[in-house]
């Protein structure tokens, strides 16, 4: 699954992710085009959804920089300083060629009832709207997700969400058409009266029955169009919900859907989002400093996890294991601010995904899995797609106390580092000493003369990452337009002790940023 909705990947981009599908025998690409953070494609009947709904600031309410990334490893800003897109319904049908062409489908993911802020902040018409309900003024610039909850009691809400998938549908033609369903907050429901009546009218107070009710009209108009809803796992849990499939990511409803003759695609968070940390020795990244792979959603997916897991749930009875479709790589774009990063993340887990869905589980082997993959990183390579080495990166310096506690220069000749234009990723990561280091900005020179600079304050000490809510990481994006033969090429940053100078450190160039 590609999230193009948390960080915009361009046409380009997409098409590049195809073809490292391709190459791995992956033939359905799930795309994530709407969320609370973002509205990624032109709708036409309704032009706000992209107008106002594709575009947020780099920061949240309180001025932080988002899931704290470096905005300039991200697509950059519009000219009001925003960031964002959206797909034309032109660069859509490209793209959807480009994928037909080379045996893939897509499916796009246009979520309701929940997780739909950048919707409503385009149309607050259709949400809940009462007093003491959360919902307005709608911000795309959060990092948790509350009020973006359709008002499904509307009449005009339905035939809004009709409007959109048919355009949608027009688009794709992809015999699944996911709706999301994930992870509904019930509060505005609770309050608001239109919902109170339909649900007394229904017969139920409970929420995830009302939201299966809800859920059970997208599914059958869907179906009356010649194409079949999917949907997380929460749309079964208000009662299984028929002429529709499965994908599940709690590990929860498969048996059940299955067992009625539904579809099912598994991904499992806790074994397939490969957005996660994959080296680290506990779900919060400990154990991995930033240089060797780069901050991420809290979580643990190791390659032999993603590798020993096996699609058909256990216990499921034979009759109906070929419900079962096969599972997915689901990669969250949070703490993902660029290709080259999503690379870094998906791959090799994909690679491992690509062999649990097609190998029958009892000729898998992660001794000849490991031993071909090192042979495969080769293709990799010379096809420009970044991945995971599980190695350390080059050193590019390092720095030993003491250091001031006033902000000074350091530097170091990078000079046999750098041998190609284009991106310097450099990560300062401290390793001894009882304090930490801030870092004010880093810069780029070439013969003496300042080429670049990133400035941001960082910080690389004991406990550098103590949730989302923080200021920018130690981690540098330097940009080298060409390289000068026989240049000198200088790294320099201001640095100072924090609370002290006994701090020692090394500067890493990863292949993330």
């Amino acid at each position: 699954m590609l999230d193009s909705v948390r960080h915009f990947f361009t046409k380009d981009e997409v098409k590049l992710m195809i073809d490292a599908m391709v190459i791995h025998k992956l033939n359905t690409l799930h795309w994530h085009l709407d969320d609370d953070s973002g509205w990624r494609i032109e709708i036409k009947k309704w032009p706000l959804l992209t107008q106002t709904g594709a575009w947020r600031s780099y920061t949240n309410g309180g001025g932080t920089n988002l899931w704290g990334l470096n905005p300039r490893s991200m697509t950059p800003p519009n000219d009001n300083g925003l960031y964002g897109g959206f797909y034309s319904q032109d660069e859509i049908r490209e793209i959807v060629a480009y994928a037909t062409q080379r045996h893939v489908t897509i499916v796009p993911e246009i979520e309701m009832p929940g997780h739909s802020t950048a919707a409503l902040s385009a149309y607050p018409q259709f949400s809940c709207g009462c007093v003491g309900c959360s919902n307005v003024p709608y911000s795309l610039s959060v990092t948790s997700y509350s009020g973006g909850v359709f008002c499904i009691a509307r009449p005009e809400t339905m035939s809004f969400l009709q409007d959109v998938l048919t355009e949608v549908m027009a688009l794709f033609p992809s015999p699944y058409i996911h709706i999301g369903g994930d992870e509904v907050l019930f509060g505005n429901w609770h309050k608001h009266s239109l919902d109170q009546v339909m649900t007394n009218t229904l017969g139920t107070a409970s929420m995830q029955v009302y939201q299966s009710h809800f859920t059970q009209q997208i599914a059958n108009w869907i179906k009356s169009q010649g194409r079949t809803m999917m949907g997380w796992s929460e749309i079964m849990n208000g009662g299984t919900v028929t002429n529709a499939s499965l994908m599940d990511w709690l590990n929860t409803r498969a048996a059940q859907a299955a067992t009625n003759s539904e579809y099912v695609v598994m991904a499992p968070s806790a074994t397939l989002y490969i957005n996660k940390w994959e080296t680290a020795n506990n779900s919060s990244g400990g154990g991995v400093v930033w240089s060797n792979e780069p901050p991420g959603q809290s979580g643990l997916c190791p390659l032999t996890n993603v590798y020993a897991f096996e699609p058909i749930p256990a216990g499921l009875p034979a009759a109906y294991t070929n419900f079962i479709l096969g599972c997915e790589g689901p990669a969250w774009s949070e703490w993902i601010p660029s290709l080259q990063n999503l690379q870094f993340r998906v791959f090799p887990r994909l690679c491992a995904i690509a062999e649990v869905d097609w190998l029958p589980a009892s000729q898998k082997n992660w001794t000849d899995f490991t031993n071909r993959l090192e042979f495969h990183k080769q293709r990799l390579t010379r096809m420009g797609v970044n991945f995971n080495p599980y190695a350390t990166p080059p050193t590019l310096g390092t720095w030993t106390a003491p250091v001031s506690t006033n902000f000074t220069t350091l530097s170091w000749d990078i000079t046999s580092s750098v041998t190609v234009p284009g991106e310097v990723n450099v990560s300062f990561c401290w390793k001894t000493g009882a304090n930490g280091m801030e870092i004010e900005w880093a810069a780029l020179l070439e013969n003496g003369v300042e080429i670049d600079r990133d400035t941001h304050a960082g910080f690389t000490g004991v406990t550098p990452f103590t949730g989302i809510n923080i200021p920018i990481r130690p981690a540098y994006v330097l940009r080298l337009p060409a390289r000068r033969p026989g240049a000198t090429y200088t790294l320099r940053a201001s640095v100072a002790g924090r609370g002290g100078t006994a701090s020692n450190g090394t500067v890493y160039r990863p292949n993330w940023n």
